[in-house]
Protein backbone atom coordinates (compact mmCIF):
# COMPACT_ATOMS: atom_id res chain seq x y z
CA UNK A 1 0.00 0.00 0.00
CA UNK A 2 1.24 3.70 -0.56
CA UNK A 3 2.16 4.99 2.65
CA UNK A 4 -0.54 7.27 4.64
CA UNK A 5 -0.11 9.70 7.21
CA UNK A 6 -0.73 9.83 10.46
CA UNK A 7 0.06 10.92 14.52
CA UNK A 8 0.11 9.32 18.07
CA UNK A 9 -0.80 11.72 20.94
CA UNK A 10 -1.48 11.74 24.68
CA UNK A 11 -1.96 14.99 27.59
CA UNK A 12 1.18 16.28 26.59
CA UNK A 13 -0.05 17.17 23.29
CA UNK A 14 -2.75 19.06 25.52
CA UNK A 15 -6.16 20.19 23.80
CA UNK A 16 -6.31 19.37 20.47
CA UNK A 17 -8.70 20.71 17.56
CA UNK A 18 -9.45 17.61 15.31
CA UNK A 19 -11.51 19.27 12.80
CA UNK A 20 -7.84 21.08 11.79
CA UNK A 21 -5.72 17.91 12.55
CA UNK A 22 -8.16 16.04 9.96
CA UNK A 23 -7.37 18.47 7.40
CA UNK A 24 -4.08 18.58 7.49
CA UNK A 25 -3.15 15.30 5.36
CA UNK A 26 -3.58 13.22 9.22
CA UNK A 27 -5.61 10.10 8.37
CA UNK A 28 -5.00 7.88 11.55
CA UNK A 29 -4.22 8.24 14.93
CA UNK A 30 -2.88 6.05 18.37
CA UNK A 31 -3.82 7.02 21.05
CA UNK A 32 -2.53 6.62 24.46
CA UNK A 33 -5.26 5.39 27.08
CA UNK A 34 -2.90 5.02 30.17
CA UNK A 35 -0.12 3.89 31.70
CA UNK A 36 1.56 2.39 34.75
CA UNK A 37 3.88 4.78 36.69
CA UNK A 38 7.81 4.06 36.27
CA UNK A 39 8.48 4.29 40.05
CA UNK A 40 5.90 3.51 42.12
CA UNK A 41 3.38 1.36 39.01
CA UNK A 42 0.11 2.31 39.49
CA UNK A 43 -2.13 2.82 36.71
CA UNK A 44 -3.85 5.64 35.59
CA UNK A 45 -5.69 6.75 32.64
CA UNK A 46 -4.47 9.46 30.31
CA UNK A 47 -6.28 12.76 31.37
CA UNK A 48 -6.86 13.36 27.96
CA UNK A 49 -7.89 10.23 26.49
CA UNK A 50 -11.53 10.91 26.64
CA UNK A 51 -11.09 14.22 24.85
CA UNK A 52 -8.95 12.68 21.97
CA UNK A 53 -10.86 9.54 21.25
CA UNK A 54 -13.93 11.34 21.01
CA UNK A 55 -12.99 14.00 18.63
CA UNK A 56 -10.76 12.18 16.56
CA UNK A 57 -13.46 9.67 15.92
CA UNK A 58 -16.35 12.61 15.41
CA UNK A 59 -13.33 14.49 12.84
CA UNK A 60 -13.29 10.81 10.89
CA UNK A 61 -10.09 9.52 11.72
CA UNK A 62 -8.98 5.66 12.32
CA UNK A 63 -8.23 5.33 15.73
CA UNK A 64 -5.96 3.01 17.67
CA UNK A 65 -4.56 3.06 21.32
CA UNK A 66 -1.47 2.52 23.69
CA UNK A 67 -0.80 1.70 26.86
CA UNK A 68 2.50 2.46 28.23
CA UNK A 69 3.85 -0.25 30.25
CA UNK A 70 6.12 -1.24 33.36
CA UNK A 71 4.50 -4.30 34.13
CA UNK A 72 7.10 -6.46 36.30
CA UNK A 73 5.37 -9.85 35.09
CA UNK A 74 2.38 -11.46 33.70
CA UNK A 75 -0.25 -10.55 36.21
CA UNK A 76 0.63 -7.02 35.84
CA UNK A 77 0.43 -6.86 32.04
CA UNK A 78 -3.10 -8.96 32.42
CA UNK A 79 -4.47 -6.51 34.59
CA UNK A 80 -2.91 -3.55 32.08
CA UNK A 81 -5.13 -5.42 29.43
CA UNK A 82 -8.31 -5.60 31.75
CA UNK A 83 -7.45 -1.52 32.28
CA UNK A 84 -7.46 -1.41 28.43
CA UNK A 85 -10.28 -3.44 27.50
CA UNK A 86 -12.27 -1.21 29.84
CA UNK A 87 -11.61 1.78 28.66
CA UNK A 88 -11.84 1.25 24.86
CA UNK A 89 -14.94 -1.01 24.82
CA UNK A 90 -17.46 1.55 24.19
CA UNK A 91 -15.47 3.01 21.35
CA UNK A 92 -14.95 2.53 17.45
CA UNK A 93 -11.65 1.10 17.56
CA UNK A 94 -10.21 0.90 13.99
CA UNK A 95 -6.23 0.50 14.15
CA UNK A 96 -4.59 -1.80 17.08
CA UNK A 97 -4.27 -1.95 20.46
CA UNK A 98 -0.50 -1.10 21.19
CA UNK A 99 1.74 -2.87 23.99
CA UNK A 100 4.22 0.10 24.48
CA UNK A 101 6.80 -1.44 27.29
CA UNK A 102 9.55 0.88 27.80
CA UNK A 103 12.38 1.57 30.91
CA UNK A 104 13.79 -1.69 31.75
CA UNK A 105 17.20 0.00 30.55
CA UNK A 106 17.05 2.61 33.73
CA UNK A 107 18.24 1.90 37.17
CA UNK A 108 15.53 4.33 38.80
CA UNK A 109 12.81 2.21 37.08
CA UNK A 110 10.64 -0.68 38.71
CA UNK A 111 10.95 -2.98 35.79
CA UNK A 112 14.76 -2.43 35.44
CA UNK A 113 16.77 -5.53 34.72
CA UNK A 114 14.12 -7.65 33.23
CA UNK A 115 15.15 -10.55 30.98
CA UNK A 116 14.14 -11.01 27.28
CA UNK A 117 12.40 -13.98 28.23
CA UNK A 118 10.54 -11.75 31.22
CA UNK A 119 9.62 -8.71 28.84
CA UNK A 120 8.39 -11.54 26.05
CA UNK A 121 6.21 -13.51 29.00
CA UNK A 122 4.66 -9.92 29.64
CA UNK A 123 3.66 -9.20 25.83
CA UNK A 124 1.90 -12.22 25.00
CA UNK A 125 0.02 -11.65 28.42
CA UNK A 126 -0.80 -8.32 27.34
CA UNK A 127 -1.93 -9.48 24.00
CA UNK A 128 -3.44 -12.92 24.49
CA UNK A 129 -6.40 -10.45 26.77
CA UNK A 130 -6.48 -8.05 24.07
CA UNK A 131 -7.09 -10.62 20.72
CA UNK A 132 -9.77 -12.57 23.33
CA UNK A 133 -11.33 -9.32 23.11
CA UNK A 134 -11.48 -9.11 19.03
CA UNK A 135 -8.65 -6.41 18.70
CA UNK A 136 -5.64 -6.38 16.47
CA UNK A 137 -2.76 -5.93 18.35
CA UNK A 138 1.06 -4.41 17.84
CA UNK A 139 4.08 -3.72 19.62
CA UNK A 140 5.53 -0.81 19.74
CA UNK A 141 9.49 0.02 20.39
CA UNK A 142 12.49 1.50 18.40
CA UNK A 143 14.72 -0.09 16.03
CA UNK A 144 17.40 0.27 18.66
CA UNK A 145 16.13 -1.64 21.50
CA UNK A 146 13.25 -3.82 20.09
CA UNK A 147 15.54 -6.78 18.82
CA UNK A 148 17.67 -6.67 21.63
CA UNK A 149 14.74 -6.61 24.92
CA UNK A 150 12.18 -8.68 22.55
CA UNK A 151 12.16 -12.66 21.48
CA UNK A 152 10.57 -11.29 18.13
CA UNK A 153 10.37 -15.46 17.09
CA UNK A 154 7.53 -15.53 20.05
CA UNK A 155 6.21 -12.54 18.97
CA UNK A 156 3.73 -12.78 15.99
CA UNK A 157 2.23 -9.52 15.85
CA UNK A 158 3.34 -6.54 13.57
CA UNK A 159 5.52 -4.00 14.80
CA UNK A 160 4.95 -0.15 15.19
CA UNK A 161 9.05 0.68 15.23
CA UNK A 162 10.61 4.44 16.06
CA UNK A 163 14.01 5.86 14.11
CA UNK A 164 14.50 9.46 14.24
CA UNK A 165 16.61 10.97 11.63
CA UNK A 166 17.02 13.95 12.72
CA UNK A 167 15.58 15.44 16.39
CA UNK A 168 14.95 18.76 15.27
CA UNK A 169 13.19 17.92 12.08
CA UNK A 170 10.58 15.49 10.92
CA UNK A 171 12.84 12.90 8.16
CA UNK A 172 11.06 10.96 6.61
CA UNK A 173 12.86 9.90 3.49
CA UNK A 174 12.77 5.98 2.55
CA UNK A 175 16.72 5.47 3.18
CA UNK A 176 15.80 5.85 6.53
CA UNK A 177 13.45 3.57 7.20
CA UNK A 178 13.72 1.27 10.31
CA UNK A 179 14.89 -2.37 9.36
CA UNK A 180 14.84 -5.14 11.78
CA UNK A 181 17.20 -8.20 10.28
CA UNK A 182 14.81 -11.24 9.91
CA UNK A 183 11.46 -9.20 10.46
CA UNK A 184 11.43 -6.24 7.88
CA UNK A 185 8.08 -7.36 6.60
CA UNK A 186 6.54 -6.67 9.79
CA UNK A 187 7.28 -3.03 10.27
CA UNK A 188 3.84 -1.87 9.76
CA UNK A 189 3.58 1.85 10.71
CA UNK A 190 7.27 4.18 11.43
CA UNK A 191 7.51 6.22 13.80
CA UNK A 192 9.64 8.79 11.97
CA UNK A 193 9.36 11.72 14.53
CA UNK A 194 8.32 13.31 17.58
CA UNK A 195 9.53 16.95 16.20
CA UNK A 196 6.54 17.02 13.99
CA UNK A 197 3.73 20.08 13.38
CA UNK A 198 0.24 19.46 12.55
CA UNK A 199 -2.58 22.04 12.13
CA UNK A 200 -4.92 21.97 15.58
CA UNK A 201 -1.97 20.87 17.57
CA UNK A 202 0.38 23.67 19.77
CA UNK A 203 3.63 22.33 19.75
CA UNK A 204 5.36 19.05 18.77
CA UNK A 205 3.82 15.91 18.18
CA UNK A 206 4.82 12.33 17.10
CA UNK A 207 5.39 11.71 13.39
CA UNK A 208 4.19 8.33 11.54
CA UNK A 209 3.88 6.59 7.97
CA UNK A 210 1.75 3.15 7.89
CA UNK A 211 3.34 0.63 5.19
CA UNK A 212 0.94 -2.13 6.01
CA UNK A 213 -2.77 -1.96 6.22
CA UNK A 214 -3.44 -2.88 9.77
CA UNK A 215 -7.09 -0.49 9.81
CA UNK A 216 -10.15 -2.96 10.23
CA UNK A 217 -13.87 -2.11 10.46
CA UNK A 218 -15.64 -2.17 13.78
CA UNK A 219 -15.04 -5.35 14.81
CA UNK A 220 -17.59 -7.55 13.72
CA UNK A 221 -20.40 -8.74 16.02
CA UNK A 222 -20.13 -11.97 15.59
CA UNK A 223 -22.60 -14.85 16.91
CA UNK A 224 -21.94 -15.52 20.39
CA UNK A 225 -23.66 -18.74 20.11
CA UNK A 226 -22.02 -21.56 18.39
CA UNK A 227 -22.95 -24.81 17.86
CA UNK A 228 -20.43 -27.51 17.31
CA UNK A 229 -20.95 -31.59 16.47
CA UNK A 230 -19.86 -33.42 19.95
CA UNK A 231 -16.53 -34.76 20.08
CA UNK A 232 -15.49 -32.59 17.39
CA UNK A 233 -12.39 -31.07 18.15
CA UNK A 234 -11.95 -27.11 17.30
CA UNK A 235 -9.60 -24.99 19.23
CA UNK A 236 -11.73 -22.13 20.92
CA UNK A 237 -9.41 -20.42 22.53
CA UNK A 238 -5.78 -20.68 23.37
CA UNK A 239 -5.87 -23.17 26.04
CA UNK A 240 -9.72 -24.59 25.35
CA UNK A 241 -11.34 -27.07 22.96
CA UNK A 242 -14.66 -27.82 22.13
CA UNK A 243 -14.37 -31.53 23.51
CA UNK A 244 -14.28 -29.76 27.30
CA UNK A 245 -17.53 -28.70 26.49
CA UNK A 246 -19.20 -31.69 25.34
CA UNK A 247 -22.26 -32.89 27.57
CA UNK A 248 -21.13 -35.87 30.26
CA UNK A 249 -23.93 -37.78 29.33
CA UNK A 250 -23.32 -40.94 27.23
CA UNK A 251 -25.55 -41.82 24.03
CA UNK A 252 -27.91 -38.82 25.05
CA UNK A 253 -26.92 -36.01 22.55
CA UNK A 254 -24.77 -35.45 19.44
CA UNK A 255 -24.57 -31.39 19.61
CA UNK A 256 -22.52 -29.21 22.02
CA UNK A 257 -23.29 -25.11 22.15
CA UNK A 258 -21.38 -23.33 23.65
CA UNK A 259 -21.51 -19.03 24.41
CA UNK A 260 -18.03 -17.25 22.87
CA UNK A 261 -18.36 -15.24 26.18
CA UNK A 262 -17.77 -17.74 28.66
CA UNK A 263 -15.10 -19.17 26.30
CA UNK A 264 -13.38 -15.11 26.97
CA UNK A 265 -14.28 -15.85 30.66
CA UNK A 266 -12.17 -18.92 30.96
CA UNK A 267 -9.56 -18.15 28.70
CA UNK A 268 -9.00 -14.83 31.34
CA UNK A 269 -8.69 -17.28 34.17
CA UNK A 270 -6.55 -19.06 32.55
CA UNK A 271 -4.44 -16.53 31.50
CA UNK A 272 -4.70 -15.07 35.31
CA UNK A 273 -3.44 -17.91 37.42
CA UNK A 274 -1.27 -19.21 34.82
CA UNK A 275 -2.16 -22.84 35.69
CA UNK A 276 -4.74 -25.48 34.46
CA UNK A 277 -8.44 -24.64 34.32
CA UNK A 278 -10.12 -28.36 34.10
CA UNK A 279 -14.00 -28.29 33.07
CA UNK A 280 -16.37 -30.52 35.69
CA UNK A 281 -19.21 -29.99 33.55
CA UNK A 282 -19.43 -27.31 30.69
CA UNK A 283 -23.06 -28.15 28.46
CA UNK A 284 -25.63 -30.61 29.88
CA UNK A 285 -28.05 -31.43 27.26
CA UNK A 286 -32.15 -31.96 28.97
CA UNK A 287 -31.96 -35.63 29.54
CA UNK A 288 -28.39 -35.33 31.19
CA UNK A 289 -29.47 -32.51 32.86
CA UNK A 290 -32.78 -34.54 34.67
CA UNK A 291 -30.68 -36.70 35.51
CA UNK A 292 -28.24 -34.93 37.80
CA UNK A 293 -28.90 -34.88 41.47
CA UNK A 294 -29.80 -31.34 42.56
CA UNK A 295 -29.84 -29.67 38.86
CA UNK A 296 -31.51 -26.53 38.57
CA UNK A 297 -34.47 -27.55 35.31
CA UNK A 298 -33.75 -24.26 33.91
CA UNK A 299 -29.92 -25.05 34.50
CA UNK A 300 -27.62 -22.45 32.35
CA UNK A 301 -25.70 -24.97 31.25
CA UNK A 302 -28.63 -26.51 29.18
CA UNK A 303 -28.06 -23.39 27.07
CA UNK A 304 -24.17 -23.45 26.35
CA UNK A 305 -23.73 -20.53 29.08
CA UNK A 306 -22.36 -22.50 32.17
CA UNK A 307 -19.34 -23.95 33.31
CA UNK A 308 -17.76 -25.31 36.55
CA UNK A 309 -14.34 -25.01 36.78
CA UNK A 310 -11.74 -26.30 38.77
CA UNK A 311 -8.38 -24.05 38.49
CA UNK A 312 -5.62 -26.13 39.49
CA UNK A 313 -4.26 -25.56 43.34
CA UNK A 314 -6.23 -22.36 43.89
CA UNK A 315 -9.02 -22.02 46.42
CA UNK A 316 -12.44 -21.48 44.62
CA UNK A 317 -13.22 -18.27 46.72
CA UNK A 318 -9.74 -16.79 44.73
CA UNK A 319 -11.34 -18.12 41.26
CA UNK A 320 -14.43 -16.59 42.40
CA UNK A 321 -13.65 -13.23 43.64
CA UNK A 322 -10.79 -12.88 40.45
CA UNK A 323 -14.12 -13.92 37.79
CA UNK A 324 -16.51 -10.90 39.97
CA UNK A 325 -13.34 -8.46 38.98
CA UNK A 326 -12.96 -8.87 35.85
CA UNK A 327 -14.46 -6.14 33.43
CA UNK A 328 -17.38 -6.19 31.72
CA UNK A 329 -18.38 -9.43 33.49
CA UNK A 330 -22.34 -10.11 33.86
CA UNK A 331 -23.39 -13.93 35.32
CA UNK A 332 -23.71 -15.28 38.00
CA UNK A 333 -20.92 -17.01 40.27
CA UNK A 334 -20.93 -19.73 42.64
CA UNK A 335 -18.49 -20.84 44.74
CA UNK A 336 -17.99 -24.47 46.42
CA UNK A 337 -16.16 -25.04 48.64
CA UNK A 338 -16.43 -28.54 51.17
CA UNK A 339 -13.60 -28.40 53.22
CA UNK A 340 -10.29 -26.80 55.33
CA UNK A 341 -8.17 -28.15 51.87
CA UNK A 342 -10.25 -25.79 49.83
CA UNK A 343 -11.80 -28.41 47.45
CA UNK A 344 -14.57 -27.61 45.50
CA UNK A 345 -15.26 -25.82 42.09
CA UNK A 346 -16.25 -22.54 40.51
CA UNK A 347 -19.88 -22.25 38.46
CA UNK A 348 -19.95 -19.77 36.54
CA UNK A 349 -22.17 -18.68 33.63
CA UNK A 350 -22.83 -15.42 31.69
CA UNK A 351 -26.40 -15.48 31.65
CA UNK A 352 -26.22 -11.36 31.23
CA UNK A 353 -27.18 -10.61 35.47
CA UNK A 354 -25.05 -10.37 38.02
CA UNK A 355 -25.66 -12.85 41.04
CA UNK A 356 -23.57 -14.25 43.36
CA UNK A 357 -23.50 -17.90 45.73
CA UNK A 358 -22.23 -19.51 48.30
CA UNK A 359 -21.99 -23.46 48.54
CA UNK A 360 -20.87 -25.49 51.26
CA UNK A 361 -21.22 -29.06 52.43
CA UNK A 362 -23.59 -29.90 49.37
CA UNK A 363 -24.11 -28.51 45.81
CA UNK A 364 -27.86 -27.89 46.58
CA UNK A 365 -28.62 -25.65 49.61
CA UNK A 366 -26.59 -21.67 49.27
CA UNK A 367 -26.90 -18.42 50.33
CA UNK A 368 -27.29 -15.43 47.65
CA UNK A 369 -24.46 -12.88 48.45
CA UNK A 370 -24.11 -9.27 46.74
CA UNK A 371 -20.36 -9.73 46.80
CA UNK A 372 -17.90 -12.37 48.08
CA UNK A 373 -15.84 -9.45 50.25
CA UNK A 374 -18.50 -8.95 52.26
CA UNK A 375 -17.54 -7.44 55.84
CA UNK A 376 -18.33 -10.04 58.59
CA UNK A 377 -19.03 -9.14 62.20
CA UNK A 378 -19.91 -11.02 65.49
CA UNK A 379 -23.40 -11.97 65.05
CA UNK A 380 -23.58 -12.57 61.27
CA UNK A 381 -24.39 -16.11 60.29
CA UNK A 382 -23.89 -17.83 56.81
CA UNK A 383 -21.71 -19.84 54.14
CA UNK A 384 -19.50 -16.90 54.26
CA UNK A 385 -18.84 -17.45 57.59
CA UNK A 386 -18.57 -20.93 57.32
CA UNK A 387 -15.48 -20.37 54.30
CA UNK A 388 -13.61 -17.60 56.90
CA UNK A 389 -13.99 -20.42 59.52
CA UNK A 390 -12.41 -22.91 57.57
CA UNK A 391 -10.14 -20.88 56.72
CA UNK A 392 -9.12 -19.49 60.11
CA UNK A 393 -8.47 -23.06 61.52
CA UNK A 394 -6.00 -23.61 58.24
CA UNK A 395 -3.87 -20.47 59.50
CA UNK A 396 -4.30 -22.70 63.23
CA UNK A 397 -6.24 -19.38 64.80
CA UNK A 398 -9.37 -21.07 65.32
CA UNK A 399 -10.89 -24.36 66.53
CA UNK A 400 -14.29 -24.14 67.16
CA UNK A 401 -17.19 -25.96 65.14
CA UNK A 402 -17.23 -24.72 61.36
CA UNK A 403 -21.32 -23.68 62.15
CA UNK A 404 -21.53 -20.33 60.03
CA UNK A 405 -22.07 -18.18 63.27
CA UNK A 406 -19.77 -15.55 63.97
CA UNK A 407 -19.65 -15.86 67.90
CA UNK A 408 -16.58 -15.02 70.66
CA UNK A 409 -14.61 -18.08 68.93
CA UNK A 410 -14.61 -16.74 65.59
CA UNK A 411 -14.37 -13.38 66.59
CA UNK A 412 -11.33 -13.61 68.67
CA UNK A 413 -9.89 -15.75 65.83
CA UNK A 414 -10.85 -12.63 63.42
CA UNK A 415 -8.81 -10.32 66.12
CA UNK A 416 -5.42 -12.79 65.75
CA UNK A 417 -6.01 -12.55 62.27
CA UNK A 418 -5.81 -8.89 62.08
CA UNK A 419 -3.45 -8.67 64.92
CA UNK A 420 -1.09 -10.79 62.09
CA UNK A 421 -0.90 -7.92 59.60
CA UNK A 422 -0.59 -5.00 62.43
CA UNK A 423 -4.76 -4.32 62.71
CA UNK A 424 -4.60 -4.38 66.65
CA UNK A 425 -7.96 -4.88 68.22
CA UNK A 426 -10.06 -5.59 64.89
CA UNK A 427 -12.70 -8.09 65.55
CA UNK A 428 -14.49 -7.41 62.14
CA UNK A 429 -13.46 -9.67 58.87
CA UNK A 430 -12.76 -6.90 55.83
CA UNK A 431 -12.07 -6.44 52.79
CA UNK A 432 -8.12 -5.90 53.83
CA UNK A 433 -8.94 -9.91 55.54
CA UNK A 434 -10.23 -11.21 51.84
CA UNK A 435 -7.57 -10.07 50.10
CA UNK A 436 -4.99 -11.62 52.33
CA UNK A 437 -6.67 -14.83 52.95
CA UNK A 438 -7.80 -15.20 49.06
CA UNK A 439 -5.85 -12.55 47.00
CA UNK A 440 -6.73 -12.58 43.31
Amino acid sequence: MERVRGIDVSKWQGAIDWQKVAGDDVHFVIIRVGNRGLSKGVISKDSYFEKNIQGALAAGLKVGVYFFSSSINTQEAIEEANFVIDAIKDYQITMPVVFDFEGFGEAKNRNFGMTTAQITDNCIAFQNIIKAHGYTCMLYGSQYYMPKKYDLSRLDDLLWVAKYASKTEPVSDEKYFPTISGYEDRTAIWQYASCGRVNGINGNVDMNYMYIDVSTDQKEEEEPMKIYKKGQVVQLAKNFKSTEFDCNGKGCCTETPIHSDLVKVLQNVRDHFGVSVNLNCGYRCPVHNANVKGASANSWHMKGYAADIVVKGVHPMRVARYIETIPGFAGRIGCYTWDDKGNGFVHVDVRGTNSRAVYTENNTNYDTVSKFTTTIKRGAKGRLVKVIQRKLRTEKMYWGLIDGKCGSGTEKAIIKWNAKYGRENDASWGPKCWNEAFPV
